[in-house]
């Protein structure tokens, strides 16, 4: 009987400007990685691990990270379409600046998540559960945001109590 394949390691790597198609990096560990303008078109990672990672201005296109763990990693200015990151673990993460559409983070944890200026376009944040998360200035069109929680609170609560007028508060 032959063993499974270890998953890649890739540790303290310089990938800036990079061009990855058609790759599988399921179960792969990244840790201290440059993807700087990298950019990933039709990628599973599913199971993968991204630790301390930069992928600022970077490109993913039709990649799939289900159930992903991904710490201290830098989206900043990226721009992200037609991936999947359903039931992943995002702490720590920036996407500042960053453009998302058609993106399902179905399921998903986000904790301590710097969304500044974020857009978000036909994005499926359905289940999903965001814990200090700065939304300033943060665009939503076309998401699907049922049974979305924000810091513990459903968002049909939070959207129920932005509109009831105050005279109707007891």
């Amino acid at each position: 009987m032959t063993e499974p394949p270890r998953p890649e390691r890739f540790e303290q790597r310089d990938l800036t400007e990079a061009a990855f198609r058609d790759v599988d990096l399921s179960r792969a560990r990244f840790e201290d990685v440059r993807f700087d303008g990298a950019t990933i078109i039709d990628a599973s990672a599913t199971s993968a691990e991204l630790r301390d990672i930069d992928c600022s201005r970077a490109r993913l296109t039709d990649a799939k990270a289900q159930q992903v763990e991904i710490v201290d990693v830098d989206f900043t200015d990226a721009r992200i379409e037609d991936c999947t990151f359903e039931r992943a673990s995002l702490r720590d993460v920036s996407f500042a600046g960053a453009s998302l559409s058609d993106v399902s983070l179905a399921g998903a944890k986000l904790e301590d998540v710097d969304g500044r200026g974020l857009t978000l376009t036909d994005a499926n944040l359905a289940g999903a559960e965001l814990e200090d998360v700065d939304l300033s200035s943060v665009s939503l069109r076309g998401c699907t945001i049922t049974g979305l929680t924000i810091d513990g609170v459903r968002i049909d609560e939070l959207l129920a109590r932005a509109v009831t007028p105050a005279s109707e508060e007891g």
